[in-house]
């Protein structure tokens, strides 16, 4: 993986991280608010309720806090379940488009490495055909060296039994 591909992917884990926080932070100011909301409505009609018609409040109350926990209920499972809707959607494209990217990046490091190979085999052919030529220039001097040397080693003979000769008739006189 190359690094702009890496840097990509951060990139889209941060925004990934920043927008669950940011929808976090939103569902929460959002429940406080709409808790304080309900509380100070609650309060106020509590006390009008109470100047006369508490037995009427108290059923209307009782009424009103079931509706609005089922509402609640309703609000909040319907929210979260559009979320995670939504967080699954936001993963399943982000992902493909990682995968796609991903992909796409495979291919052109393949397709490049296949040039990079071919013109290796190339330069690799080069250097074989110089070898075989070296080998073949290695050999013939060599050929060549080992007869001189052996008409250098004749004629160090000759030379040699020439001296053992003369020293032979020096030293028996005859």
């Amino acid at each position: 993986m190359d690094s702009e591909t890496a840097q990509a992917f951060e990139r889209l884990s941060r925004e990934f991280r920043d927008g669950l926080q940011e929808v976090r932070t939103n569902l929460q100011a959002g429940f406080r608010d709409g808790l304080q909301e309900l509380r100070a409505d609650l309060q106020t009609g509590f006390r009008d309720g109470l100047q006369g018609f508490r037995a009427e409040l108290q059923t209307g109350l009782q009424d009103g806090l079931q509706e609005v926990g089922t509402e609640l209920q309703a609000g909040f499972r319907d929210g979260l379940q559009g979320l995670r809707t939504e967080l699954q959607t936001g993963f399943r494209e982000g992902f493909q488009e990682v995968r796609t990217e991903l992909r796409n990046e495979i291919q052109e490091v393949r397709r490049h490495a296949d040039v990079v190979a071919e013109s290796l085999r190339g330069e690799i052919r080069l250097v074989a055909e110089g070898v075989v030529g070296l080998d073949e220039k290695f050999t013939l001097e060599f050929r060549n060296v080992r007869e001189e040397m052996r008409e250098q080693i004749g004629e160090v003979k000759t030379l040699l039994r020439l001296s053992y000769a003369y020293l032979e008739r020096r030293i028996k006189p005859s």
